[in-house]
């Protein structure tokens, strides 16, 4: 694989197979590319593997808004159901869950770090919302 190549998609080490004529971007994408869930808060999501080129442009805009506001909304998008549907009511859902702020920037940060091909663990995703100044220490810790 060329250097170029998996700059742009850096989660791929074998070289993607030929098109054929019979088959659409679409279906040889998805055998690329399968899809991964975990659970969050109760909610069964799809690990983000990229984001949309119209969304990239607004995603930073959002993030930087102040509280819910800005990272309910890249949550959502970021974070679908396994099928790739858009998940009903998903903040109510972790609302209800009791998940509070903190929590949501770590998701967030986590979701954005896959969608960019830059996996994280949830524990590295804690670490980097502390070290941006985002996620205080849960309670109970220094």
């Amino acid at each position: 694989m060329t250097a170029s190549l998996r700059a742009v998609v850096p989660m791929y080490d074998e070289p993607p197979a030929a098109l054929g004529d019979d088959q659409s971007w679409d279906a040889f994408w998805a055998e690329r590319a399968p899809a991964r869930t975990t659970t969050i808060r109760g909610v069964v999501v799809r690990i983000p593997t990229g984001i949309t080129i119209a969304y990239q442009r607004t995603i930073r805009e959002m993030v930087d808004q102040a509280g819910v506001e800005g990272f309910a909304p890249v949550a959502a998008a970021l974070l679908r159901a396994p099928d790739g549907a858009e998940i009903p009511d998903l903040w109510a859902r972790w609302d209800a869950a009791g998940m509070e702020l903190p929590e949501l920037h770590v998701i967030t940060t986590w979701a954005m770090a896959h969608a960019a091909g830059n996996p994280l663990t949830f524990a590295q995703a804690v670490e980097a919302t502390r070290d941006a100044g985002k996620a205080p220490a849960p309670t109970g810790t220094p």
